[in-house]
């Protein structure tokens, strides 16, 4: 299904064996484009062992997060509880069978959890979904009809951190010539909008007019999220670790706020946001593992519809170690 999730980054870095396959954002979106741990592991890292088959019951949907390049780390999903208003990092034990192909993304699921520790929600049990949602998850895989936008939207924050003494990645110019011209990629006249041209057979356009492209901005070595925000893990981030206290969701929501009050830019507009790392910004913070790439499966469940955007809005993370290499 065409574009089913966010703008996503996936690539090998360049520092990686040469025979490796480098996969950069476009590719991603190419294979989205064409379809569309053993232990449970606690926030500390710690196995987990489910003590009652028992558990409470709720309702939501569920976000994948996903990392290309990252050595220590396997998918990380985050459920959203419609009920309560909150955001849980979910975790799985795979002793009661709960591979990633059964794990139902962006639809309505049931979840039988058995308890919350520090923002996180822990499940030996496989998601429950009713059977007509289970049969829409299937056409998401195989593919139906085009649902999402023709005409994406996308913004783009160049950063630095505080604690990371390292320049921008990038200049807005620099974004905008690997959007739309690339005379300054890695592959010449290569750019991002003739890819979703190309790889949709001209069904898919990214236009300058859908394009914001904002910074340089420092992310703040701490801060607090102003409310409203959906984080179960509280209002608090730091720069000095990419998971804990679901850091890298709060720094996008962080840089949104900003967005907002120096530019009025509503970041629920745009369909896709990307957030531009300093250079092994992510092989060396820790909990990062080495990620070069990492993005939101399918829609991030932290949204509100506006009149530019009904569709929803997916996320991700880009190291600007392979900044501009699109191949």
């Amino acid at each position: 299904q065409l574009l089913s999730s966010v703008f996503s980054v996936v690539s090998v870095s360049r520092r990686q064996a040469s025979g490796a396959t480098f996969l950069a954002p476009m590719l991603l979106v190419v294979a989205h484009l064409l379809l569309l741990s053993t232990a449970l592991l606690g926030a500390n890292g710690q196995q987990f062992q489910s003590e009652e088959s028992g558990g409470d019951l709720v309702t939501g949907t569920i976000s994948s997060l996903e990392f290309t390049g990252a050595q220590d780390l396997d998918n990380i999903y985050y459920f959203n509880d419609e009920d309560g208003g909150k955001i849980y990092r979910l975790v799985f034990c795979s002793t009661g069978g709960v591979p990633k192909d059964v794990i139902p993304i962006d639809i309505p699921v049931t979840v039988r959890f058995d308890k919350i520790v520090d923002g996180v929600m822990y499940s030996c049990s496989r998601p429950m979904t009713a059977e007509a949602q289970g049969l829409r998850h299937r056409r998401v895989l195989l593919g139906e009809s085009i649902t999402t936008p023709l005409e994406p939207r996308v913004l783009i924050y160049i950063t630095t951190f505080c604690g990371y003494n390292k320049p921008a990645a990038a200049t807005v110019e620099d974004v905008a010539d690997m959007f739309f011209v690339g005379r300054n990629t890695l592959m010449k006249n290569r750019n991002i909008a003739t890819y979703f041209r190309t790889c949709s057979y001209g069904k898919v356009n990214l236009y300058p007019s859908n394009v914001k492209i904002l910074g340089p901005v420092q992310v703040p070595c701490n801060g607090t999220l102003k409310a409203p925000h959906p984080f179960s893990s509280g209002s608090a981030f730091s720069t000095n670790d990419c998971i804990v206290k679901d850091n890298l969701f709060k720094w996008h929501a962080w840089l949104d706020s900003w967005a907002s009050e120096k530019y009025g830019v509503n970041a629920n507009d745009y369909h896709h946001r990307i957030l531009i790392l300093p250079s092994y910004f992510a092989f060396s913070i820790p909990g990062c593992g080495g990620f070069v790439g990492a993005s939101t499966t399918g829609k991030w469940t932290w949204f509100t519809s506006t009149a530019a955007n009904a569709w929803g809005t997916g996320l991700m993370w880009w190291d600007g170690l392979d900044f501009g290499d699109l191949e």
